[in-house]
């Protein structure tokens, strides 16, 4: 799960992407550490925080999204 990365790339914290999904930056954090499932509605709505596809913050990739030179 690449949350934390994309998080970061956004220089947000994940008491502000909490609160932009209606959650608590405790859940922010058991989904980062992989102690949390996300549910399809809570992947949803980070991803459109972070401005990404949901599948980006599935990528086993470690968040590696293609470069435009990939395409």
């Amino acid at each position: 799960m690449c949350v934390r990365l994309e998080r970061t790339r956004c220089d947000m914290s994940q008491e502000q992407l909490g609160q932009l999904i209606g959650r608590d930056q405790a859940y922010i954090s058991q989904i980062e550490s992989g102690k949390r499932s996300l549910t399809l509605d809570s992947l949803g709505r980070i991803a459109d925080v972070l401005q990404v596809r949901p599948a980006d913050l599935l990528d086993q990739t470690f968040g590696r999204r293609p470069s435009k030179s990939d395409s």
